[in-house]
């Protein structure tokens, strides 16, 4: 066979984000917000000059410069786990040039077919034949890339806790725990290649019950000197505040200073505090733990006393930012965390607060502790779920997900967090990352999702276990997601109405809708 006529490359995704970084300096030139893409850059004048110079024959490497350090880096190699070369200016050429015209030929040059050939086996670009995919679909996937606006990934290291929060996502999940670190290890290793500059740890409560956990955060630090800063944070409760020889993810402290240095020394930045009210009463009797609100209140100063900065999670009001009392809250939190000058207005706090990426501003979401008789956050008008517009029923973070993207404690890629809804891309304790990120498309939820799909499940849904209110879309769509996933992968069909009942009663306990663990769940 003429591979020259019946085979072309294109660019992966995992590619994709390598090329877009090959293209300048700081920042992808093709790189945009909220899932606007600009498919052809025009490339900085700097690179043209050394491709129009080189002719693309050069042995002078065109790497990454990192903007913090001018120190430059080179993707890791999927197929080994180690550093790889550099890529050579002809790699590089490849690259940038797929990104210029979407489907290349495969090469006829004996030197360009090994370079090919070793690119697509380290995962940067695929082989296809010419009639099985069009240019336009190749546009469309480039288009539809899931990992363009990923810079933020987080690690649910564990899921225990010692809480039993009234709103918790993860109340009836699977409890488990991160016992392999080696595929973690190694996706730091990747992620950092392709841009991702910030990495959080969710439970759980990770820094209790998370043993192992800083041998990541440390992995995670030893990136700083070539790629600049990379933040690391964990959402914590303020489980540990006041206490003395406490345990801690397998460690015992003395005091709460040596717990937070000893964070700090294993390159934690930034702990955030999880609050679910601005009123102490409330969060307390959330939490079941008297008194935490005001620990965790004054536990910001010592945070900040041993070299970290706190931060918040909070959940927002039904009245948001028209609420007195809850401004009030978060000026007194931004006041704790931020040096401000003297004559900076609340209104400065109140925006920085806002404005800064390691706070999170948070909506209730029904599900999970939400969805129980027994919360007693849930004070948002419902929404009929029978009068959503089908085309507003799919959620663009289940393809496109802008800018997190999360690691479950089982080891699962997940584009969302509401419960187990997000789960089915992959997992990287079965498959290396890089596969896994080149093969998000696959799944049966990006699909569903990005095609629109996800109405035509409706008619599964039973509303005698779930009812036909929701406060909250995103809880509709997690519900309905892990509906369709089920009756997709067990090949139910609309006239099985004991499968289908089944299947509302697994989904209906992991998402707090029923109070009875189904049998087949034990």
């Amino acid at each position: 066979m003429d591979r020259t006529t019946h085979f072309s490359v294109a660019l992966t995704n995992y590619g994709h984000k390598v090329a877009l970084l090959l293209t300048t300096a700081e920042k992808p030139v093709v790189f945009s917000q909220m899932g606007k893409n600009v498919l052809r850059p025009t490339l900085p004048e700097e690179l043209t000059d050394i491709l129009q110079e080189t002719q693309c024959h050069s042995a002078t490497p065109i790497v990454r410069v990192s903007p913090v350090t001018s120190s430059v880096t080179a993707p890791t190699s999927p197929s080994t786990g180690s550093p790889s070369r550099g890529l050579s200016t002809r790699e590089s050429c490849i690259i940038v040039s797929l990104l210029q015209s979407i489907i290349m030929p495969f090469p006829s040059i004996d030197e360009d077919v090994l370079i090919v050939n070793k690119l697509v086996d380290e995962g940067y670009l695929y082989k296809l034949q010419n009639e099985g995919a069009t240019a336009e679909q190749v546009q469309l996937q480039y288009k539809r890339n899931p990992l363009e606006n990923v810079s933020y990934v987080i690690f649910e290291y564990t899921n225990l806790c010692g809480f039993h929060c009234h709103h918790c996502h993860n109340s009836r999940t699977k409890k488990t725990t991160v016992t392999n670190l080696n595929p973690l290890l190694r996706s730091v290793d990747v992620l950092v290649q392709i841009g991702v500059n910030h990495f959080a740890f969710i439970g759980g409560e990770v820094d209790q019950f998370g043993d192992g956990w800083l041998n990541l955060t440390r992995h995670i630090a030893s990136h700083r000197e070539k790629e600049g800063d990379i933040p690391v944070s964990v959402v914590t409760s303020g489980w540990f505040l006041e206490q003395t020889n406490f345990l801690a993810a397998g460690v015992t402290y003395p005091d709460v200073p040596s717990f937070l240095r000893d964070m700090k020394a294993n390159g934690v930045t930034h702990i955030r505090f999880s609050l679910d009210s601005h009123i102490p009463e409330e969060h307390d009797q959330n939490r079941e733990h008297p008194g935490l609100f005001a620990k965790v209140m004054r536990g910001m100063s010592l945070v900040r006393e041993c070299g970290l900065e706190a931060r918040v999670s909070v959940l927002v009001p039904p009245n948001g930012m028209r609420n007195m009392h809850y401004l009030a809250f978060l000026l007194s939190c931004a006041e704790k965390m931020y040096d401000f000058p003297p004559d900076a207005s609340a209104e400065d706090k109140l925006v920085l607060l806002a404005d800064d990426k390691m706070n999170m501003l948070n909506n209730f979401i029904d599900i999970g502790s939400g969805a129980t008789e027994n919360c007693t956050m849930n004070s948002i008008r419902p929404f009929d779920l029978l009068k959503i517009p089908p085309e507003q029923l799919y959620c663009k973070g289940f393809f496109r997900p802008a800018p997190t993207l999360t690691i479950k404690a089982n080891g699962e890629i997940s584009l969302c967090r509401v419960t187990n809804a997000g789960e089915g891309y992959g997992n990287i304790n079965n498959h290396d990352i890089v596969y896994l990120l080149n093969h998000l498309q696959d799944s049966f939820l990006y699909k569903l999702h990005a095609e629109k799909r996800l109405h035509e499940y409706i008619k599964y849904l039973d509303t005698n276990i779930f009812g036909t209110t929701f406060t909250f879309p995103c809880a509709f769509r997690a519900v309905l997601s892990m509906i369709a996933k089920r009756v997709h992968e067990r090949n139910i069909q609309a006239d099985d109405l004991q499968a289908i009942q089944q299947i509302n009663r697994e989904v209906a306990w992991y998402s707090g809708h029923g109070s009875e663990k189904p049998e087949e769940l034990f």
